[in-house]
């Protein structure tokens, strides 16, 4: 049970709070920003998290056994071995997002966003 209230708490609380702080005080600090906003709210939002996400990393297990480069060598890494993804690296990924350190809700490639598309 106290697993259970510790997610809700911090995926619905903590990243809601987190992602409402942060779209006001862009629109403080940039009058602009509240035209994006109006523009289109859900996807300003989304641009919101992707720029600068509540949820940064996430730790998985390995599905299988991996094989992978680890500091210069070749390295077996066993299935169910942890592994740290960094979202907010991958959330600007120039290979994915055009122009990724513009704040842009109109783009194209939004939903290639790890933060919202459900794909984590």
């Amino acid at each position: 049970l106290t697993h259970i209230a510790d997610g809700t708490s911090f995926a619905g609380l903590l990243g809601t709070s987190d992602m409402t702080e942060k779209c006001i005080n862009q629109q403080f600090a940039d009058p602009f920003h509240v035209t994006l906003f109006r523009r289109d709210p859900q996807r300003y939002l989304y641009e919101t998290m992707r720029y600068d996400g509540a949820v940064t990393d996430i730790t998985s297990l390995l599905p299988k056994e991996t094989r992978m480069p680890l500091e210069g060598q070749m390295t077996t890494l066993a299935r169910g071995t942890p592994q740290q993804l960094n979202l907010g690296q991958a959330n600007r990924d120039p290979n994915v997002f055009r122009n990724p350190e513009r704040f842009d809700p109109d783009r194209p490639d939004l939903m290639e966003s790890l933060s919202w598309n459900g794909r984590l």
